[in-house]
């Protein structure tokens, strides 16, 4: 949930809208793909913006499977955010499959293996395609990367590497210390409020 996220946006005057990907909330369906499919949700949400508020800026934001969602839509599918916010970003599926057998101790091989066979056969997912690393080199808009030092399902070096590769001249990195895979604005209010603070300030005075 990200209703804490969005009271304080809210707060700031900007106008936000949930959305419950497929398979979660109260939205259709029973399954998820970790960013595969909910890329689409993502462009059909920015287009229903865009259609009914076509003169609004449109910052695209999210969280783990969230900001793979947005990295991969806009790298594939012909939308452009105005600006991007993501958090505890993974860099590629098959690493990130793997990370979580080991957070739960179960043996990597042949766990995963197994569980991205399945993925093909089942949900029809390329698991070596979905590599946001990869998407970030079609990023140009303003971005924002903020990571958990102590994430163990999505590294912080995964993470790193995502900003590393992003094309946009203008973005930022920030390493949330003694925070993991979990909520970034409960686990360090004070600072993930300045940090998106400065990102909207910023974005404000670009806009002028």
């Amino acid at each position: 949930s990200q209703l804490e996220e969005a009271r304080y946006l809210h707060s700031k005057g900007i106008t936000v809208l949930l959305v419950d990907f497929r398979g979660c909330g109260k939205s259709s369906g029973n399954k998820t793909t970790i960013g595969y499919y909910e890329a689409i949700d993502v462009k059909s949400v920015y287009e229903w913006v865009k259609r009914r508020f076509p003169d609004s800026s449109i910052i695209l934001f999210g969280q783990s499977m969230g900001a793979a969602a947005i990295l991969r839509a806009t790298a594939k599918f012909d939308i452009h955010p105005d600006g991007i916010i993501i958090e505890s970003v993974f860099d590629n599926l098959r690493k990130t499959i793997e990370n979580r057998f080991d957070a739960i101790g179960f043996p990597t091989f042949p766990s995963a293996n197994l569980m991205i066979m399945w993925a093909k056969i089942l949900y029809k997912i390329n698991v070596n395609e979905h590599n946001p690393v990869d998407y970030a080199t079609h990023i140009d808009c303003p971005i924002l990367v903020m990571h958990g030092k102590q994430d163990s399902r999505a590294k912080v070096d995964e993470g790193l590497s995502v900003y590393e590769h992003i094309a946009s001249r203008n973005k930022k990195w920030v390493v949330f210390d003694g925070l993991g895979h979990e909520s970034l604005i409960k686990g360090a209010t004070i600072e993930w409020r300045q940090v998106m603070d400065d990102y909207v300030n910023a974005f404000n005075e670009r806009k002028k």
